[in-house]
C-alpha cells in the first residue's frame, strides 16, 4: 500500500489528474471507513489536486470528494470547497449541485442578493438536477415557496427574513429552549422549519455519500 501512495504521489505531482483522484481517493476511503485520518493527511492530498483540470466522469467525481472532505474533515466551506461541487455540478452530480446551492445561500447571501447571474445559475441547477435528487427537488419547492427565484426585492427581503428566523430558530433549540423552537406560526416560521429539515439532510450519512460516488 504504501508503495502503491508513494507512486501515485509522484504522478500527482507529475500532473497526472488520475493519479490525483486516485491519491484523494484513498484518502476519502479510509475516512468514510471509519479509519483515523489527520487533517494534515487530508490537507496534503487535497494539495496535489489541480481542481480545475478535470473534466467528465473524473470531474463527477473528484469536485465531490474533493469539496467533502474540505467541507467535513478540515471543516472550511470556502471559495474551493464550493468551487469542487459546482465542478462536480457541471458534469451532473446532484448531491454536488445540492451541497453547492446551500453553501452558496449560507455563505454568500449578500453576493447571491445583489447578482441576477448567479440567482439564474443556482435556478438552473436546481431545476436541471432536482429530478435526481430528493434533497435538491425539497430545496426546489422551499426556494419556489419562499420567492426567492422571483428575484423581486420582496423576494429577496423575505429571503433575509427567511434565514434570519432559521438561525433564530436553531439557536433557540441549541440552548434547549425546545418551546420558542416549537412556536411556529407564521409563514416565515413555516418556511424557516422546512429550510432546517432540509439542511439537516446535508449531514446525510457518509455511508450513502461513499456508495453514491462508488457507482458513478
Amino acid at each position: 500500500m504504501r508503495s502503491l501512495q508513494s507512486a501515485l504521489e509522484e504522478s500527482a505531482r507529475q500532473g497526472v489528474p488520475q493519479a490525483q483522484y486516485n491519491l484523494l481517493f484513498l484518502v476519502y476511503s479510509r475516512w468514510v471507513a471509519g479509519e483515523q485520518v489527520t487533517e494534515q493527511e487530508v490537507a496534503d492530498a487535497l494539495a496535489k489536486v489541480q481542481i480545475g483540470t478535470f473534466r467528465g466522469q473524473l470531474a463527477f467525481k473528484m469536485g465531490y470528494i474533493y469539496s467533502l472532505l474540505r467541507e467535513h474533515v478540515l471543516q472550511v466551506t470556502d471559495g474551493p470547497t464550493l468551487e469542487g461541487y459546482r465542478l462536480a455540478a457541471g458534469y451532473g452530480n446532484a448531491d454536488a449541485a445540492y451541497r453547492y446551492v446551500v453553501g452558496v445561500l449560507q455563505h454568500r447571501s449578500e453576493q447571491v442578493a445583489a447578482d441576477p447571474e448567479l440567482r439564474r445559475y443556482l435556478k438552473k441547477l436546481v431545476n436541471t438536477l432536482s429530478g435526481r435528487s430528493s434533497q435538491l427537488m425539497a430545496l426546489r419547492g422551499v426556494l419556489w415557496k419562499t420567492g426567492f427565484f422571483e428575484g423581486t426585492p420582496q423576494a429577496r427581503a423575505y429571503y433575509g427574513q427567511l434565514y434570519k428566523r432559521v438561525s433564530e430558530l436553531m439557536g433557540a433549540r441549541a440552548a434547549g429552549n425546545q418551546g420558542a423552537a416549537a412556536r411556529s406560526v407564521t409563514k416565515v416560521d413555516r418556511d424557516a422549519e422546512r429550510l432546517i429539515q432540509v439542511q439537516h439532510l446535508i449531514s446525510a450519512t457518509i455511508t450513502v455519500d461513499y456508495e453514491f460516488v462508488c457507482q458513478q
